[in-house]
Formats: structure tokens, sequence, C-alpha cells
């Protein structure tokens, strides 16, 4: 992320990305952290509810009782650790169409002489690209 954000900057500086387009990019990381600290979030919570679950007892009825819960949050945990890697996925592909965009963005400069590429186009490139 700080590598994604200190490019952003270095942009930025050289004036190549307009407000309107710097700031797009600038909402795109704002939404890529916010979903890290999502994730966060939702490991801590099943690994919480693992380690504050109570040990087993030597009675039989209550030991069956507690198998029968632990079951129960077992499968609750991995529900939301399911649900946990499907977030990651759709993160990695917001990191990635960053990192596209920005690597674009970086080339352009070194291409001066070359045709550019204004960011909308290089966004609507990659997003088409990766419904396929």
């Amino acid at each position: 992320m700080q590598e994604l954000r200190a490019k952003l900057e270095t942009i930025k500086k050289r004036k190549i990305v307009k407000d309107v387009k710097h700031d797009k990019l600038r909402d795109w990381l704002q939404d890529v952290e916010n979903s890290m600290t999502q994730l966060l979030g939702l490991y801590i919570e099943p690994r919480k509810t693992i380690e504050d679950s109570p040990p087993p007892t030597s009675d039989a009825v209550r030991s069956l009782e507690l198998n029968k819960i632990g079951i129960v949050q077992r499968k609750v945990v991995l529900n939301k650790i399911r649900r946990g890697s499907e977030m990651i996925e759709r993160l990695q592909m917001k990191i990635k169409k960053t990192q596209y965009a920005l690597s674009k963005l970086g080339d352009q400069d070194k291409n001066e002489g070359r045709r550019r590429f204004s960011l909308i186009h290089i966004i609507r490139d990659f997003e088409c690209s990766g419904r396929k």
C-alpha cells in the first residue's frame, strides 16, 4: 500500500494526472485500505470465538453438548473464512487495477512521443479485460 501511495504522489508531483484522475486513484487506495481493515476484523472475530470456547469436561452428556456446539462454531468460522477469502480476491483485483493504472501513467511519462492514454481509458481497458 505504501508503495502504491508513494508512486501516486510521484505521479502527482510530475503533474501527469489531473486532479480528478488523481482523486479517483486516491479513492481506490482508500477503498483498498478500508477493505484490508474490514478483513482484519473478519479474521480476528472467529479466532476469538474459538479461543473463548469453554474447555471440555469429563461429564459425558456435557461433552456431547460441547461437541455439538463446537461443530456449529466450526461451520460458522469456516463460512466466515470462506467469505474472507472471497473478499481477499476482490481486494487483490482492486490492487492490480491500481497498479496497472499507475504503471500506465508512469509509462506515459517515459514515452512522451507516443500517443497518450487517458486514465479513464486505461481503467476501462483493464476492467473489460478482467471480466473475460
